[in-house]
């Protein structure tokens, strides 16, 4: 029996491109991009003293994408904190292939846009994909009032972190890092709740401010403490040997009947002119 059915020729599979973004380019702005770089490093040397093992993923401007193939759906926050790698820095941030949403997340204004980028746009995405913290600075005083703002996600949105609040300086317990954000009206920077004690920028193997040093002179060490009532032995002498005298050095003896040998002549040559 005849077969009246067409084959069709097979549909080709459209890969989706989700691109990456040019962290220089968005953080043209150098008290910007100063913040953001000293809370990453400092965080990093947070997670360095703690020896986590696997280490927690700091991004910076990574594209977060949270449905899968449609890339034009995403928010790009300015930093976050996320699980670890495995190693490998990530250019994107698929939702659908990480473990869960990042956990802390930084946005740091610098243009007149991002007030309302930051305030409207960005948590409700930050919200829908489960961050479970936002915050926002504003190292100018331009867009934000106050200039440090933490936020926490509830049933209904985020709700506003309690905020300590001493002149110009602010100081906001964060509980996903497990640190206090400390604003002391020109830098931004993490601060130790328990002791106090800030974490410093690039200084791996000091991170946390010490109290100051006492001065010392040029060429000086630390003298130990000396033992009470203590003294030197004195050094013992030498005992001289009795009745000890200097050997007498010997002197060459001459050989007897000896005289040194006549020096020979030149024989003259015969017939020489």
């Amino acid at each position: 029996m005849p077969c009246n059915k067409t084959l069709r020729p097979a549909t080709a599979v459209q890969t989706v491109d989700y691109p990456p973004v040019a962290a220089r380019a968005r953080f043209s702005d150098e008290a910007q991009r100063e913040t953001l770089f000293e809370i990453g490093e400092a965080l990093a040397i947070r997670f360095d003293l703690e020896r986590r093992r696997p280490q927690p993923a700091l991004s910076f401007a990574v594209p977060i994408y949270y449905e899968e193939g449609n890339p034009a759906v995403r928010v790009v926050p300015d930093f976050f904190v996320s699980p670890a790698s495995n190693g490998k820095r990530r250019q994107t941030y698929k939702l659908w292939e990480e473990p869960k949403a990042p956990d802390f997340v930084l946005d740091v204004a610098a243009a007149a846009a991002d007030r309302d980028r930051d305030w409207r746009g960005k948590p409700g995405g930050y919200a829908a994909i489960g961050v479970p913290e936002y915050w926002r600075f504003d190292p100018t005083g331009q867009h934000f009032e106050p200039r440090l703002q933490g936020f926490r996600r509830q049933v209904d949105g985020y709700a506003a972190l309690p905020a300590n609040r001493e002149g110009s300086a602010i100081t906001i317990r964060s509980e996903t890092l497990d640190l206090d954000l400390h604003f002391d009206g020109e830098r931004l920077r993490l601060q130790d709740s328990q002791t106090g004690r800030f974490f410093r920028r690039a200084e791996s193997s000091s991170p946390m401010r010490s109290p100051p040093k006492r001065p010392t002179t040029p060429n000086s060490t630390p003298s130990a403490k000396p033992t009470p009532n203590w003294r030197p032995k004195p050094r013992p002498s030498a005992k001289p040997t009795p009745n000890w005298r200097p050997k007498p050095r010997p002197s060459a003896r001459p050989m007897p009947n000896w005289r040194p040998k006549p020096r020979p002549s030149a024989k003259p040559t015969p017939n020489w002119r």
